[in-house]
């Protein structure tokens, strides 16, 4: 049944539907930046839970002791760790979410402005 379907589908018709389904999938990408605004939703929550960690260490300084002290900055370095990764994430797929507006295919580099290797912690 899909060989006669193919067989009728010749020239013009057939460049037709792969331009269709080019333009689809790469429509599809677009649903995706409801995920994303989202990430930023989370991270901004995240912020103002790290804000409040901070300031909870912050105020029980000279009550802990030197191994809750350890503990408590280690959570705060994983918040931040957690919190790059959400921002690496946000920026990798949003380079790949806009190549879909260019007119010229969008080809994968090794060494993009936007790669993990090349964002740097202040």
């Amino acid at each position: 049944m899909w060989r006669a379907t193919i067989a009728v589908l010749q020239g013009e018709d057939m460049k037709a539907l792969e331009l269709i389904i080019e333009r689809i999938i790469l429509s599809s990408r677009w649903i995706l930046v409801v995920f994303y605004i989202g990430l930023v939703a989370a991270l901004a929550v995240y912020a103002v839970s790290f804000g409040y960690k901070f300031l909870k260490i912050a105020s029980g300084v000279f009550e802990l002791d030197e191994a809750e002290m350890i503990l408590a900055m280690l959570g705060l370095i994983d918040a931040a760790l957690v919190a790059s990764l959400i921002v690496m994430v946000m920026i990798s797929r949003a380079t790949r979410i806009s190549s879909a507006a260019s007119t010229r295919p969008a080809r994968p580099t090794t060494r993009s402005p936007s790669s993990a290797s090349s964002i740097q912690a202040a």
